[in-house]
Order: structure tokens, then C-alpha cells, then sequence
């Protein structure tokens, strides 16, 4: 059962060893399923959507170490997944030359950093934001190990990853000189980020949308580097679909320069967050984002300045 505490998070009866061992991760979803179900859910409804949420957690993470360690795992589902929107990413870098597409944790944000790349036009280079973590070393070692048994002719397009470093400026740096290199006939650049998560932000800055029934802050930093740029953002997510995979990419947003910068990261990220949250309510369990800072209430909270 679930019982209601004033902090704001949840608790949730775990279900086997591994969600008691992480209750942490369950308490945290807990939270995430009440917001997204609202406050007239049963406990019942949010206690369900949680263990549906940690198992397909756990999926997803089976399902990377598959694809990093198995030849052929990634292409075959590549082969089960399909774009909707595809026709936005087309005409931005038509006009352009460049984009910034930010997408979700919906599936595991490790997932759609292995998808979206992938799909890249012809004559465009796609680099990866990803938040830094211990664990990159080995899996990077895993994908050259697993690589090198690949024929030649599975080879995809390629696309970079930037680790986000901590109050390093050169991480901001990098993805702004790229970016700005962009033209629609010559070098096209996309760059990819997951915006439902502040700590990604290359900026660190944060502005609050309303988001179920929360102010949330989401980060700043796609319009940070849009504003700076020139580049249209392009929102999208992936959802799974029984056994492929489904991206959605949303109508690209441009940045207007001429308003007050704090009014228009609000806009903008506001347009953000509501087109993730449709994808989060046809598929709330396929949302993993486990954060302490995220919802009012809870300890690490802190509202957008």
C-alpha cells in the first residue's frame, strides 16, 4: 500500500529484492506517478505505475547493455522504429543549416541518445550532450570491443558525445562553436540534449513551466545556446511500441532575440515541457527521471530564481 507523508514523497510496498534494495529510485517514482496521475488517483493506481515504471526501467538498461555487447542488436531496432515528424528535422536544416533537438527520459535517455543520432539527414553531424558518469569508460569500451566484430557495411552515421562537465565552460563552448559552423550548404549540424532534466543544461540555469500540477523547472540551456546560435529547437521523444520503437519530433520553435531573455526561456521551455507531457501521459511508465529536486516538496527542491 501507499501512505501519503508531508514531504511530499511517496512510499510504495516494493515488490522483490531489487526494488527494496533501490527504494530510493521507488520512493522517487512514487512521487512522479501522483503528479502524473493527480491528486485523485488511487493509492492503488499510483503504487502500480511505480513498479510498471521500475521494471520497464530495468528493461531499458537490459536493453542498452544488449545493444552495446550484441552485433546487430542496435540495427535490429533500428529496423522496429519508426519517426513521426521527421519532415520538421528536414526543413530546419533546409533552412538553416543547423538544430538543437531535446528530448526526454521517456524509454531511457540512453535509448533515444542511441536512436535519434541515427537518423540524421545525409551531410549532417550530430553531437550528444550526456551528463557525466563514472561508467562512460566502460561503456565506451564495450561499443569498441562490440564494433569491431561489425561488418563494415553496418556502419552509421557519425555523431559525437560531449560529456557535460560540472562548471566547465567549455562544455557550452564546444557545443556553440559547433552550431555556429552550421550552414544549409555546407557542413549541418544537429545537436542533442535531454531537456526534462536541469542538471543537463550546459548553463546550469533553470526556468519554472507548469507541468502536470507543479510549477517545474526545467533547464535553460536550449535557448541559451538557440539564442546564441541561430538554431531552431526541435522537441521530440521516443516511445516503445511493443517490440520497436516510435520517435515523435514536434514543430521546431525559433527564439526571438528581441524580447527580455527571461521571458522568452519561460515561453520556451513551457512549449517544451507541454509536448513532453503528452508523450508522458499516453506512456506515464515510460518515463524514468529519478531526481530529488524535481517536484515542490521535495528535500533538494529549489524555485527557479
Amino acid at each position: 500500500t501507499l501512505t501519503r507523508s508531508t514531504s511530499a514523497n511517496e512510499r510504495v510496498k516494493p515488490a522483490g529484492i531489487l526494488q527494496a534494495v533501490m527504494r530510493d529510485r521507488m520512493d522517487v517514482t512514487a512521487t512522479n506517478a501522483r503528479h502524473i496521475l493527480g491528486e485523485q488517483a488511487s493509492d492503488e493506481a499510483v503504487a502500480n505505475l511505480t513498479r510498471q515504471t521500475f521494471t520497464e526501467w530495468l528493461s531499458a538498461i537490459r536493453r542498452q547493455v544488449r545493444e552495446g555487447l550484441t552485433p546487430g542488436a542496435l540495427d535490429k531496432n533500428l529496423a522496429n522504429t519508426t519517426m513521426q515528424g521527421r519532415e520538421h528535422i528536414d526543413a530546419v536544416l533546409e533552412q538553416y543549416g543547423k538544430g538543437i533537438v531535446v528530448t526526454s527520459h521517456m524509454v531511457y535517455f540512453p535509448t533515444a541518445m542511441n536512436m535519434i543520432p541515427r537518423f540524421i539527414p545525409e551531410h549532417t553531424r550530430g553531437t550528444v550532450l550526456v551528463e557525466k558518469n563514472p561508467l562512460w569508460p566502460i561503456v565506451s569500451a564495450i561499443k569498441k570491443i562490440s564494433s569491431a566484430f561489425r561488418p563494415k557495411k553496418e556502419a552509421t552515421k557519425p555523431w559525437e558525445i560531449i560529456p557535460k562537465e560540472s562548471k566547465n565552460p567549455r562544455t557550452l563552448l564546444s557545443v556553440l562553436h559547433r552550431l555556429q559552423r552550421g550552414k544549409p550548404d555546407a557542413q549541418r549540424e544537429l545537436f542533442f540534449m535531454a531537456a526534462d532534466r536541469g542538471d543537463l543544461s550546459p548553463d546550469g540555469r533553470r526556468t519554472a513551466v507548469n507541468f502536470f500540477d507543479s510549477k517545474v523547472n526545467f533547464p535553460t540551456g536550449p535557448v541559451t545556446i538557440a539564442r546564441s546560435t541561430g538554431a531552431p529547437i526541435i522537441p521530440s521523444y521516443i516511445l516503445r511500441q511493443g517490440d520497436g520503437f516510435e520517435i515523435r519530433v514536434g514543430e521546431p520553435i525559433e527564439v526571438d532575440k528581441t524580447r527580455p531573455a527571461e521571458e522568452v526561456d519561460q515561453e520556451v521551455m513551457q512549449r517544451v515541457a507541454d509536448f513532453f507531457a503528452t508523450g508522458i501521459r499516453e506512456k506515464p511508465e515510460q518515463w524514468p527521471v529519478y531526481r530529488h529536486d524535481y517536484w515542490p516538496g521535495q528535500k533538494d527542491f529549489k524555485p527557479a530564481s
